[in-house]
């Protein structure tokens, strides 16, 4: 194997291993904070992206998956397990559980892109939505920075209004789904 065959093969293995889903048969918590009409496209539609996207996608796992194996020799990280409502037809893949909290894990490229002073609403309401349907009363967000290894954490409280609004929207993309009739666009940046 030569030097491009390798870079070939590593490509096409990350690729193929990269953990993205291009099509769900569900609604995912983790992109609850879009809009109806995005959500309800995602449920119908494959989408297929870009080989960089694959390839960040892994890493990302693979980053989280030493931050965990990390957690847990410290003794401080439980497994969590699937969230799941409405049938299945809404679910949530959770990062674990630490102190009977929710643990959400998420990297940034550079340490410049942690957030400061709280969680984009895209995170916050991921982690709303799990609180909601999985029973915790308190996440923990977990940012890690690629370029310095840096660690950022926030605590978020449920919030029951924001919850409220979750399953709103849940209950309406999930008659939409059920009508096959795809819903108004509340963003204004849906074609």
């Amino acid at each position: 194997m030569n030097a491009a065959e390798l870079q070939q093969a590593l490509i096409d293995w990350s690729v193929k291993y990269s953990g993205y889903e291009d099509h769900r048969n569900y609604i995912g918590l983790s992109g609850i904070s879009d809009c109806p009409k995005v959500i309800f496209r995602r449920f119908f539609n494959s989408y297929a992206i870009q080989v960089k996207e694959h390839l960040r996608t892994r890493y990302s796992h693979e980053i989280e998956g030493v931050i965990k194996d990390r957690l847990r020799k410290m003794g401080v990280l439980e497994i969590g397990q699937e969230i799941s409502a409405y049938q299945g037809m809404v679910r949530g893949h959770i990062d674990g559980e630490i102190s009977e909290k929710l643990l959400e894990i998420k990297t940034v490229p550079l340490a410049e892109y942690l957030p400061v002073g709280g969680v984009p609403r895209k995170v916050f309401w991921q982690v709303q939505g799990y609180m909601c349907y999985g029973g915790y009363e308190e996440a923990l967000v977990l940012y890690f920075a690629r370029d310095k290894g840096t660690f950022r954490t926030f605590e978020i409280p449920i919030d029951q209004a924001v919850g409220n609004e979750i399953d709103a929207k849940i209950k309406s993309v999930l008659d939409a789904v059920k009508r096959r009739v795809l819903p108004i666009c509340v963003c204004g940046r849906c074609a």
